[in-house]
């Protein structure tokens, strides 16, 4: 997400449950503030993200997803995700391996 904003995405939708990458985020949106010093348009949303995804009526152009997750929820994204990728848009996936 931050590697788009910092090559012009006009804004980034952070997903996310873990309370130490929350604060991770929170402290790499600042300091690219900094670096720019300007507001960079970036939301922190604190929610496991099947759940998100079901709850959303927003569109994204990209989406990217990063592990650690469980094999699982990964089967339950990729099956729901449409809902919420624009036609035209592209998903990023990581894989563990």
């Amino acid at each position: 997400g931050f590697e788009a904003l910092s090559r012009g995405a006009t804004h980034c939708d952070f997903i996310e449950d873990d309370f130490f990458a929350i604060k991770s985020i929170k402290e790499n949106h600042k300091k690219l503030e900094d670096k720019y010093q300007r507001e960079i348009p970036a939301k922190i949303i604190k929610s496991e993200v099947l759940k998100y995804i079901n709850n959303i009526y927003e569109h994204y152009d990209f989406i990217f997803i990063d592990p650690p997750y469980a094999e699982k929820h990964i089967v339950h994204i990729f099956k729901t995700i449409d809902e919420i990728l624009k036609p035209e848009g592209k998903i990023f996936y990581r894989s563990e391996e």
